[in-house]
Parts: structure tokens; C-alpha cells; sequence
């Protein structure tokens, strides 16, 4: 039993990383596509700006 809720625990930890990542990457390809285009920012996104470059 204690190895099947490590496994799981793991497993959950794991596919919230990726879930994480998955936004952080999200966010800076929009950054991207929005500053070789010429186009503002967007705005939900201005914040998180500097941290995301």
C-alpha cells in the first residue's frame, strides 16, 4: 500500500511540473510571437514580462 501511494504521489507531482511548464512556455511564446510581429503585449501578460524574457 505505501508504494502505491508513492507511485502515486510521484506520478501527481510529475504531471503538475508538466502542467507548469506547459503555462510558463505558453506565456513566452505569445511574448515572442507578439514582439517579432510588432504588436503590444498583452496586457495579462505585461506583468510577468521581464520574468518570463
Amino acid at each position: 500500500m505505501l508504494r502505491r501511494n508513492t507511485r502515486l504521489r510521484k506520478y501527481l507531482y510529475r504531471n503538475s511540473l508538466e502542467g507548469k511548464e506547459r503555462l510558463i512556455y505558453e506565456k513566452m511564446r505569445k511574448i515572442r510571437e507578439a514582439l517579432q510581429e510588432g504588436k503590444p503585449i498583452p496586457t495579462e501578460l505585461r506583468n510577468e514580462e521581464a520574468v518570463l524574457r
